[in-house]
This record gives C-alpha cells, structure tokens and sequence, in this order.
C-alpha cells in the first residue's frame, strides 16, 4: 500500500522520470533526498508497460528482480528505489506502512508552498497549479488529482470487465496489467483522498484560533 501511495506522490510531484511506456521505453528512475544520486527501477522490466496505468503494477511486479540484483551483488542498493516509494508514500504522523491518516510531507509541504522538491526528475502532475497561491487552492487541487486518478482506474477498469464478457481471452490481454491490483490502488488513492480532506492548512487554523 505504502508502495503504490508513494508511486502516485512521486508522480504528482515529479519525483519519477518521465513515463516510459512501450517497445522504446526506457529506465525509470527516482529521485533522492540530498546529495544521494537517482536511484533506477530494474531495467528492462518483467513485463512492457503500454499505458501509464500499468506503469506501477510492472514496477511493483518487478521488484523480484531488484531482490535477484541484491543475491548477485551481494549489497542492498538495487531496492533504493522501492524504499523510496515506501518513505513516500508513508504519513507524516507514524511510520505504519498500511495507515495513511495525513499527508506524507512533500505532499504536506507542496500544498504550504507550492514549492516541488529539488529532486525532481520529472514534469509533476501538479505543475499545472503553480499558479495559485494559496495553501487552501492548492489543497482542492490536490483533492482534484487525486479524485482523477480514481476516475481514471475505475473508467478503464469497467472498460477491462467490459472487454473481458466479450472475450475471455482478454484477461491476459499484455495491454491491461493493472485489474490485478485494482482493489490496492483504489484503496491507496481513497486513503489519499480521506487524508487530504482532513488536512488542515494554516488559514484552516486561523479561522479557528480566537486568541
């Protein structure tokens, strides 16, 4: 669970390189806190992604690789990545990795400043708000996403069962990987969504405070 919220916070905030989809994709990578250098996804993947949709679940299908990488190099780094989703996707109050009951920091921070972290690979999906500012706008943006990204796995998910009554053959369909995963992800995204509406921005707190 922690894996996939961290997926969707690194891609909202631009934390993973650009999407890699098809035969001409290449490497994903991630970026890290500080001094430390971009850590890279096993590459080529178990499975070629053709949608963005199904770029978590192969990433996440081919952590067994990176464990084979940690056996034939005898050291842990090739799973830097993957404990960077983790941290990401872990809430600020607790390092629990199945809860999420606020905001895990980068997310916090962005909606405080609107600021993206320095090691930003990628294009963030929030970029397109850089315009507002206020911490209250751009946490209705952030609802805004988040709700998105629900809509979106829903919408394909219904088209996937849609196909599948017609023909069976599509549940091994190579371009639809995510329905494995469907019922983790909508429930990481719900978490999401639940903490973001709990979160309280400092003008939040200064509507209340009668000092």
């Amino acid at each position: 669970m922690a894996m996939i919220r961290g997926w969707v916070t690194a891609r909202f905030l631009g934390i993973l390189s650009e999407s890699q989809t098809g035969d001409k994709g290449g490497q994903i990578s991630i970026g890290m806190v500080g001094k430390e250098s971009n850590a890279n996804f096993p590459y080529p993947l178990l499975t070629t992604p053709w949608k963005r949709l199904d770029e978590l679940p192969v990433v996440l299908e081919s952590l067994c690789l990176a464990y084979m990488e940690v056996n034939t190099r005898n050291d842990l780094s090739p799973l830097v990545p993957y404990t960077r989703l983790r941290n990401l996707g872990t809430h600020v109050s607790g390092p629990t990795l199945f809860d999420y009951e606020s905001l895990c920091e980068p997310l916090a921070d962005w909606v405080a400043t609107g600021e993206f972290p320095s090691e930003a690979l990628g294009i963030p999906t929030l970029k397109k708000y850089e315009q507002l500012d206020t911490p209250e706008s751009r946490l209705k943006a952030l609802k805004l996403e988040i709700e998105k990204w629900q809509n979106a796995y829903t919408k394909q998910m219904k088209i996937y069962k849609e196909n599948v009554g017609l023909s069976p053959a599509e549940m091994s369909s190579p371009n639809m990987l995510f329905p494995g995963l469907i019922r983790m992800i909508q429930r990481a995204l719900g978490q999401m969504a639940i903490a973001a509406a709990a979160h309280e921005t400092d003008e939040d707190e200064d509507e209340t405070d009668i000092g």
